[in-house]
């Protein structure tokens, strides 16, 4: 049933939210004031202002924005990249975020960088700090003793 001025339009979407919208194919938005968008996305009940995108993105809390594919839901995250996929064999969807930014103002990536365009995180950046001081500390021992050496 339909809500207070809900908009939905392609095919099989579902506009159940109050003041909601949903558009292209098989997309639900239930959540007020939400809007889902794609294929296969939807925007649970508590997900007041919510936004889901792109191929079955979900986003299940307030003011929440999911994109890209097949996320993992995360109650306190405010904005959810996923990178899931569909496993071919098993028709079993893998749920998976790339990128994720809490609330508290933190975020997660799925991965450490291995290029020098990736993103760092604080533990890849400490591990290198600790690598280069290391470094400096073995090479400040070889100066020391070449200079001793030549007195």
């Amino acid at each position: 049933e339909a809500k207070l001025q809900a908009h939905a339009e392609g095919n099989g979407t579902k506009a159940y939210g109050n003041i909601s919208h949903a558009e292209g194919y098989l997309t639900e938005a239930n959540g007020e004031m939400s809007h889902a968008e794609g294929y296969l996305t939807k925007t649970t009940e508590n997900a007041l202002a919510s936004h889901a995108g792109g191929i079955g993105t979900i986003t299940n809390a307030q003011a929440q924005t999911a994109i890209g594919r097949y996320n993992s839901t995360n109650d306190n995250a405010l904005f959810i990249v996923g990178n899931g996929y569909k496993n071919e064999d098993t028709q079993s969807i893998i749920r998976q975020n790339a990128f994720v930014i809490n609330r508290d103002g933190t975020a997660t990536v799925q991965k450490n960088p291995e290029k020098l365009m990736d993103v760092a995180t604080k533990d890849y950046v400490d591990r290198l700090i600790g690598e280069i001081n290391g470094n400096i500390n073995s090479l400040t021992g070889v100066i020391i003793k070449t200079w001793e050496a030549d007195d």
